[in-house]
């Protein structure tokens, strides 16, 4: 993209549409020519493909794949007729200027580059000519007594393509797209496994664009206790890794392997509100003290959006078509290689497989031998990943402008039209490429599945779960339709009945803000809780007014009871992730293997979060405290630390060790939540849901009195342990003199 220094966009467009890239897709032949980008804008997108991840604005300095985005390599051979096309194409091109002048703008262009690390050195026309010049490039140049031979592997693979049109059709013309058949291979797994019988192997399959009959394949050798093909002691031949893709990924690839289109797990979050995106932005700092504010702004996950829609809508360029094949591939021991290569096995008279092949493909119509591979015009299949693509991202662009309308759209309707979004999404990256099944999308493919409990590790529990069941729909039609009992098409959005069922497992690569603790906790936060108590509230709004006033009183007890829980529960799970945030910074400092987790602290967690959760207590406090210290004390020197010190944990009365001098309840409320807005911790989670009941309770405050009059009465009763907290930080710590030197941040927190 140098031209870009030296002129201005529309006439980088110019010399890249019209000199550049054409005179590079005539000068270099297939299967080379695939990787070149067809069009300008399709190599702009792919330069700042960067900008389709939510707060990546421009380059980071540790990246390192990103200075070598837009280096298409070209094969040695075609530099010379290359460069004649661009003096040719440069000297023919003619510019109309504001005038109407036309000008040779381009004309008498001078040679000003080189070429370094040209495409496919070793890239022959036979095996044995490739590895004549492997032997006379790296292995004369290194010395065999200080080569470990047997640590050392190679890939060789080969690459098909279509090279001629078939005759006597005018209607299926180039270019064409070469596509492994799906069934095809469990034939050739029990090929590779023929190889060697005794080493065992995983195979993944990977499904492309959503399409039953059309995937690869990649299999690696598995460690035993027999057999272990990649160690360098292992003396027995095997195959290593083995792979079986189609070359059409070149479509939407950039220059680095974990790029995925539309891939950010953030892009969801715009089916939801501004309000709603800050509101879980604090459930998440309440709950983690990590929020990244950068990749929740609203205007930098729809700056992300766009990104991925400029790329995607680049490539759809119908004049943008090229040959893609398909690659086979296979990594072997390189002294197994070497042994039989100087034995003759890869002479091209011996095996027509180690040479160049040209065969004719066999119709589909045609008795006999089939090919394991599909032949499909580009164009036709470029058409049918557009449309599909297009069966997503208009609802979605739907869903996002409507969170972002003024109007006045209900919590649960943004949340059901997220959960959407998130099913969208995930299938817009399977639609554009080719991707192995997790077990994180079981809900998406599968109806229902079992799990094993690790609650009760001495007691075996098979747990089922329900999913969408997409993948039987894929079976049964050979592509993606979605069930009409799946969505509210009204609605536009996942049936409420079906997601009620669902079970979403945790996903590793959604993590933060997106992670399916975090979004179940707010949905039950925004929604369940939220809806409940309007329900409760109007109906013993309804009761009061209809003289029944016992019933109504009932009604506001309970009201106050589950509102009070709810908060008590929020506090007591913010307790527990602050204290897991200050015991993972001990195990950051101290080595992740030499500090293990707190198994007391996790069940704590567990427990708080069940639906009739416990309470946490001076008791649960003292006993994840003994289990740190005890656990503690085993990675230190015994001169370092003696026996657990009589203030861990350190009980606190008041900052003046007194007690206090109003009820416990009342002191909690009075230094939980009687804060002002200007404290530096006012947006935390269990402050901000104290406040919606609070703001929900002004539909019967005339007739039951005010909120907070009744909840600081009862608040102790459910908060039975506190940090010591004041005005500038939610958590005290121990800062006498010669403390904060002998022991870590964990043990020096004030309760």
């Amino acid at each position: 993209m140098a031209g870009l220094s030296v002129c201005g966009l529309a006439d980088a467009l110019n010399l890249y549409d019209h000199i550049i890239i054409p005179a590079a897709c005539e000068a270099i032949s297939d299967p080379c020519r695939q990787e070149i980008p067809r069009t300008y804008d399709i190599a702009y997108a792919k330069s700042r493909s960067f900008q389709e991840k939510p707060g990546n604005d421009r380059w980071r300095p540790d990246d390192v794949n990103r200075a070598v985005h837009l280096q298409y390599t070209i094969p040695a051979e075609d530099l010379p007729l290359f460069w004649t096309l661009v003096v040719s194409k440069a000297d023919e091109f003619q510019l109309t200027t504001k005038s109407g002048e036309t000008v040779p703008y381009f004309k008498g262009p001078q040679l000003l580059f080189q070429s370094h690390d040209l495409k496919n050195t070793f890239g022959k026309e036979t095996l044995n000519a490739s590895l004549d010049d492997f032997e006379s490039s790296v292995l004369q140049a290194l010395d065999p007594a200080h080569l470990d031979i047997h640590s050392c592997w190679i890939d060789i693979g080969a690459r098909d393509y279509v090279a001629s049109d078939p005759p006597h059709s005018t209607a299926r013309r180039g270019p064409f797209t070469v596509l492994w058949k799906s069934q095809c291979h469990s034939y050739l797994h029990e090929q590779i496994s023929r190889i060697a019988p005794e080493s065992r192997s995983n195979a993944v399959k990977f499904q492309k664009f959503l399409l039953r009959d059309i995937g690869d394949y990649q299999v690696k050798a598995k460690r035993t206790r027999a057999t272990n093909p990649g160690h360098h002691h292992e003396r027995r031949p095997g195959v290593i890794r083995a792979k079986a893709y189609s070359c059409h990924k070149e479509l939407f690839s950039v220059m680095f392997s974990d790029y995925e289109i539309f891939g950010s797990g953030f892009l969801p979050l715009l089916a939801l509100s501004e309000g709603m995106l800050s509101d879980l932005s604090a459930n998440n700092r309440g709950r983690r003290q990590a929020s990244n504010t950068t990749q929740i702004r609203r205007g930098a996950l729809l700056k992300a959006w766009e990104a991925n829609k400029r790329h995607l809508r680049a490539t759809s360029n119908t004049t943008a078509l090229a040959n893609y094949g398909i690659r086979k591939e296979m990594t072997f021991r390189l002294d197994v290689i070497l042994r039989m290569w100087h034995r003759g096995y890869f002479e091209p008279n011996r095996s027509p497989h180690v040479g160049n092949r040209s065969f004719k493909v066999l119709d589909a119509s045609t008795d006999g031998g089939h090919d394991p591979f599909w032949v499909v015009s580009t164009r036709d299949m470029n058409d049918f990943v557009f449309t599909q693509t297009a069966r997503f991202i208009l609802p979605l662009d739907h869903l996002f402008q409507k969170a972002s309308l003024r109007t006045t759209i209900s919590p649960p309707a943004l949340i059901l039209a997220f959960y959407t979004a998130q099913l969208f999404c995930q299938l817009l990256t399977y639609a554009l490429a080719s991707k192995e099944r997790f077990s994180y999308d079981n809900w998406i493919w599968l109806p229902q599945w079992t799990v094993q409990t690790r609650r009760k590790p001495n007691i075996r529990l098979l747990l089922e779960r329900r999913g969408l069941g997409l993948d039987m729909a894929i079976e049964d039609a050979g592509m993606l339709w979605i069930p009409p009992s799946s969505l509210d098409w009204y609605g536009g959005h996942i049936a409420l009945e079906v997601l009620v069922q669902l079970y979403i497992p945790r996903n590793p690569f959604q993590r933060g803000l997106v992670s399916q603790m975090s979004i179940q906790r707010f949905t039950v936060s925004k929604v369940a809780i939220e809806v409940c108590l309007r329900q409760l509230l109007q109906h013993a709004r309804s009761e009061f007014e209809h003289g029944r006033r016992h019933t109504a009183e009932e009604l506001v007890e309970r009201v106050l009871r589950l509102a009070t829980e709810e908060v008590a529960r929020a506090y007591h799970q913010h307790m527990l992730s602050k204290l897991k945030l200050k015991w993972e910074d001990m195990r950051k400092g101290s080595g992740q293997r030499v500090l293990p987790r707190l198994e007391r602290l996790e069940q704590s967690e567990e427990e708080s979060a069940r639906q009739t959760g416990c309470f946490v207590t001076a008791q649960t406090i003292w006993e994840i405290y003994d289990e740190a210290w005890t656990t503690y004390v085993r990675t230190r020197a015994k001169s370092e630390v003696d026996d657990k010190p009589e203030d861990v944990p350190l009980w606190m009365g008041t900052r003046k060790y007194l007690l206090p001098d109003d009820s416990w309840s009342n002191s909690v409320f009075n230094r939980l939540f009687k804060r002002p807005k200007t404290s530096f911790w006012y947006g935390l989670y269990f402050l901000e849901l104290y406040h919606r009941v609070k703001r929900l309770w002004g539909m019967i405050e005339d007739l039951a009195g005010l909120f907070d009059e009744q909840f600081s009465r009862i608040i102790g009763y459910y908060i039975m342990v506190t940090f010591n907290s004041d005005a500038t930080k939610d958590v005290a710590v121990d800062r006498r003199p010669g403390i904060e030197h002998q022991r870590a941040t964990f043990f020096r927190i004030q309760f």
